[in-house]
Order: C-alpha cells, then sequence, then structure tokens
C-alpha cells in the first residue's frame, strides 16, 4: 500500500461564518456545497453562494473539479461524490485530490469501493462521524504509471461524458423550469405550433394524426 504525497486531503473548514454572508452584498461569490448534497452522483453546481468577505473571514477553500468529496458526519455519512466544478464545502466534508490530475478518477472509484473501511471506523455518540484524521491515514493503492496510461484513456472519457451528459440535463431543467409557468400561465401559447406527435401518442392522446403524420 502505498499514499502519493502529491495528494491533496484537508477538510473544508468550518464555513458556518461565511454562510451568514450568503446572498450579500453583490461582491463576488463563491459556489458552496453542505456535506447534505453529497449524496448526488457529481456535483455539477452548487447549493448556495457565499460572498467573497464571506470567503476571506472564513477557513475554507475552493476543492478544484475531480475532487473526491466524503461526507464524514450528518444523515450523508460516508456517501461519496465527484466534483465537476470548483466548489467550497464545510466542515463536515472531506476532500481529496490528485494535484498531478493522474489518478483523479481512479481516486474517486476507490474512495467510493473502500468507503466501508472508513465508516466502520465512525465515532460520536449522539451524531455519528467519522474523524478527518480516518481520512487522512486512510492508504490508497495505487496502480504503477504505465498501468495508468492504459486505465485513463479508457476510464476518462466515461467520466467526461457523464459529466457532458448531467450539464445538458441541468441546461434542460432549468429551461423547463422556465418555460412551464408560462405555459401554465397561458403567457406562452402553443397554438400555431406545429407539433408532430407520433402515431401511437397521438392516439393515446386522443389526437387525430395529420396527414403527414399517417403518412
Amino acid at each position: 500500500m502505498q499514499r502519493r504525497n502529491s495528494f491533496d486531503c484537508k477538510s473544508r473548514s468550518d464555513v458556518r461564518s461565511a454562510r451568514c454572508y450568503a446572498g450579500g452584498d453583490g461582491a463576488a461569490r463563491h459556489p458552496y456545497h453542505p456535506a447534505s448534497e453529497i449524496n448526488k452522483m457529481r456535483i455539477v453546481e452548487e447549493s448556495e453562494l457565499i460572498t467573497e468577505r464571506g470567503f476571506r473571514e472564513s477557513a475554507t477553500k475552493m476543492m478544484p473539479r475531480r475532487t473526491t468529496v466524503i461526507a464524514i458526519t450528518g444523515a450523508t455519512l460516508g456517501q461519496v461524490s465527484l466534483t465537476e466544478i470548483e466548489v467550497c464545502a464545510n466542515q463536515s466534508v472531506v476532500g481529496v485530490h490528485d494535484n498531478e490530475g493522474v489518478y483523479s478518477e481512479y481516486i474517486f472509484q476507490f474512495v467510493k469501493t473502500n468507503i466501508g473501511n472508513m465508516i466502520a471506523k465512525q465515532s460520536g455518540g449522539g451524531q455519528q462521524h467519522i474523524n478527518k484524521e480516518v481520512v487522512e491515514k486512510e492508504e490508497i493503492l495505487l496502480p504503477p504509471e504505465r498501468l495508468m496510461q492504459k486505465y485513463n484513456p479508457i476510464i476518462r472519457p466515461i467520466f467526461d461524458q457523464i459529466r457532458t451528459l448531467l450539464f445538458s440535463t441541468k441546461s434542460l431543467v432549468k429551461t423547463r423550469d422556465r418555460l412551464l409557468p408560462r405555459l401554465i400561465s397561458g403567457k406562452l401559447s402553443i397554438e400555431n405550433l406545429d407539433i408532430q406527435f407520433p402515431p401511437g401518442m397521438a392516439q393515446e392522446l386522443g389526437i387525430e394524426p395529420t396527414a403527414t403524420e399517417k403518412a
């Protein structure tokens, strides 16, 4: 078992004070993600924003893209996700990042597979948690670089495709949320739109197929 010195494994320190400045005074804002949201497949958007002042006056730090994040307390204890944006978090989240970028996807899969070992070391009476030190002492078995040269060309495009699809979904959801209220209220009319339904759907909706659709 070995562990690279280039891994950045730090607790994203307490940003409770920073959250007091959420929304703030129009200053530059930083994306923030709490432990309660680590149960998502990937982190492609922030849960909220903190201002520049809040970011400076707290001990939080930005986690780069492709950081493996672990919830170490609360209801999402032991949940693992991967950041696809730069984001900061609170003291209930630990991020593991390969500064060289060679092992980013591998680290995520390794931690996801072996998270049970960390959960088994949880402590606390009222609210169970994993100590940051437990994560820091956890060893990561690394393949030789010659193997990574074969691994990354296969795995990285898959991760990139997942990222692309999630961002596309995010964009479509925003478009839906903007259009739906206008459609329901009648502000946006679809009366003059030439909407062609497949025959099966037209029959299900009780719509008479057009000549083109029949053809």
